[in-house]
């Protein structure tokens, strides 16, 4: 084979190479845009609502296959605002269910598989992440917990709870009666459910939480728990 009827293959396998080189850098410099566009001078220097509104203009509209590919890349870009970064990713996913009261169709996935990316893109930022996904998806407020709480690596504690107010390692659940007058924590507005988990606890939750627990915990009641 001489060297002209190899030249053809070789511009091909070059740009076959280029293009795979394109895609893989793709959500890098697709985040990279949209925060400049955001107003920032480059990605470093953007402030963090201006690289969570960049972020969040792209990651509208990745398809949910691809948002952990473009997660990862947003934390390798701006490693210190991770929590930032996942919390953006969430309500970009779950802003629909929060605000009609529409559980998700795929339960806790959603969460858990954005979770697994953020952490595995940044593990020593885990208690920031998951707070960060409590405050911006509170209707999987479960689902989050129940994250944290998986695994070897310990309990995970919601903002302002103590360790005694966890009663459930599997759930982290809250014990209503320390942040009341009273034990029973009563339905009353915003769509939210009181639920009486293990007999013992009675937890006041968003609809869509309430009914995957209830469904999870088929021994869980509607109502304050009974004396």
């Amino acid at each position: 084979m001489n060297t002209h009827s190899i030249r053809p293959f070789l511009s091909l396998f070059l740009l076959l190479f280029l293009a795979a080189g394109n895609c893989m850098a793709a959500p890098a410099d697709e985040i990279t845009r949209a925060v400049v566009a955001s107003g920032a001078a480059n990605v470093q220097s953007a402030t963090p609502a201006q690289f969570s509104s960049g972020y969040t203009s792209v990651i509208i509209r990745v398809k949910e296959a691809r948002r952990c590919e473009y997660l990862t890349a947003a934390i390798s870009l701006r490693p210190d605002l991770a929590p930032q970064i996942t919390a953006a990713t969430l309500r970009a996913r779950g802003g629909i269910e929060a605000k009609d009261g529409i559980e998700s169709k795929d339960g806790c996935n959603w969460v858990d598989s954005t979770l697994r990316c953020a952490l595995a893109a940044a593990p020593a930022a885990k208690e920031a992440i998951l707070r960060a996904a409590l405050e911006a998806a509170p209707e999987a407020r479960e689902c989050i917990l129940a994250f944290g709480n998986a695994g070897n690596s310990g309990s995970f504690r919601p903002p302002g709870v103590d360790a005694g107010n966890i009663n459930s390692t599997s759930l982290g659940s809250i014990n209503p009666g320390n942040f009341a007058g009273q034990n029973n924590v009563t339905s009353g507005n915003q769509g939210r459910i009181t639920i009486c988990h293990n007999l013992t606890t009675t937890l006041t939750l968003p609809r869509p939480a309430a009914d995957a627990h209830l469904r999870n915990h088929p021994n869980d009641y509607l109502g304050a728990c009974r004396p």
